[in-house]
């Protein structure tokens, strides 16, 4: 322990003011302050060095400026200790000013490598949170927007036999003005060998059409919407719920491709079936 190290620990106890009582004021580690009363200055953080002596010099009641001046004494070896350090007027005695650093402002505050370690770690934490959360919205997004947020109904295969008897052992009830305006469309404008067939949605479905040998293609009708397919033979039809959808077939009401709430699959709907409809 040096003289200087020696005199700022004397006027701290002389104060009753204890070591972690300057920790909580200063903010930094105990082992600092430690390492100041000792004279152990080399095992400081060197850029810190003059701002912890000035925060201590504060905190104790003693002129952080005559502090530092004696400290850049020390430094130099010719620091005798016949001076004492006075809180607020500086020294009893004049001494020549050595060249010192530049002063760190009383007001800055001062954070220690610890402190820094800390806040980089949060700053990491918030960063993966953020980034987890963006995951997950992304993740419920792309779910949302496969299946419409609606879990499909557990699949119930009916024979298309079944839902010919079906149809014609009850009367097709006659189609709303919304389809009628379609299928007014489709007799105005189709070729005489073209099938057209129209489909009007009383809740969300989904609708799987292959219009003679081209490829499948499915869409997403919600309540109230109707779509309008072409085709030169036939169509093949798979809904997600079978009594969703109304269907005709050139304007003729065929209804829906079954009386439940299930799957349906690869259903043919031909010219052909326009006969079976006629009483």
């Amino acid at each position: 322990m040096n003289t200087f190290s020696d005199d700022l620990r004397k006027e701290r106890v002389s104060r009753d003011i204890s070591l972690q009582d300057i920790s909580v004021r200063m903010r930094i580690n105990i082992r600092y302050l430690e390492a100041i009363e000792q004279g152990s200055f080399d095992s400081l953080p060197q850029t810190y060095v003059r701002a912890f002596l000035r925060e201590y010099a504060q905190t104790i009641g003693l002129d952080p400026s005559e502090v530092l001046r004696k400290y850049d004494i020390m430094v130099t070896g010719k620091y005798s200790g016949a001076e004492t350090i006075l809180s607020g007027s500086g020294y009893s005695t004049a001494v020549p000013s050595a060249v010192s650093a530049p002063a760190v402002p009383a007001d800055a505050v001062v954070t220690t490598p610890e402190e820094l370690t800390r806040k980089r770690k949060a700053q990491k934490t918030v960063i993966s949170i953020f980034l987890g959360a963006v995951g997950i919205a992304l993740v419920v997004f792309v779910i949302d927007f496969t299946d419409g947020g609606r879990s499909l109904p557990a699949a119930k295969e009916t024979p298309f036999q079944e839902i010919v008897k079906e149809q014609e052992r009850q009367k097709a009830p006659v189609a709303d003005s919304s389809a009628k305006s379609v299928d007014s469309v489709v007799a105005a404008g189709v070729l005489a060998d073209s099938l057209v067939l129209s489909g009007r949605a009383s809740d969300t479905v989904w609708v799987s059409v292959a219009r003679d040998r081209e490829p499948v293609k499915t869409l997403k009708l919600a309540p109230g919407i109707s779509h309008l397919w072409k085709a030169k033979e036939q169509f093949i039809l798979s809904v997600t719920r079978a009594n969703a959808v109304r269907f005709a077939l050139d304007g003729t009401d065929i209804g829906p491709l079954g009386t439940h709430n299930g799957i349906v699959r690869n259903i043919p709907v031909t010219r052909s079936l326009l006969s079976r409809q006629r009483p």
